[in-house]
């Protein structure tokens, strides 16, 4: 008869993949990641502003929009930087 396979065998030598292929370090994701993926519907927001205040039909709107979608990503990027 061979071995049998415990429950503690299942376990991983290193730390566990979250599906990005970077392999974990510490308990947060970087600095990096925490950012871009704070500020990527503001930053999303941003650059369809400005696509829309050269070629859209009210610029006026466009140009709230880049002004607003500025702010919120800059205070958000801001925010998953300091990390709070």
């Amino acid at each position: 008869m061979g071995e049998r396979d415990s429950p503690d065998d299942d376990r991983t030598d290193g730390p566990v993949d979250d599906g990005t292929g970077d392999p974990m370090r510490g308990f947060a994701p970087s600095v990096g990641r925490r950012v871009l993926k704070a500020v990527r519907v503001p930053g999303t927001l941003l650059l369809l502003g400005v696509v829309l205040l050269f070629v859209g039909p009210v610029p006026g709107l466009a140009a709230f929009l880049v002004i607003g979608a500025g702010l919120a990503t800059f205070v958000v990027g801001m925010t998953a930087l300091a990390g709070a």
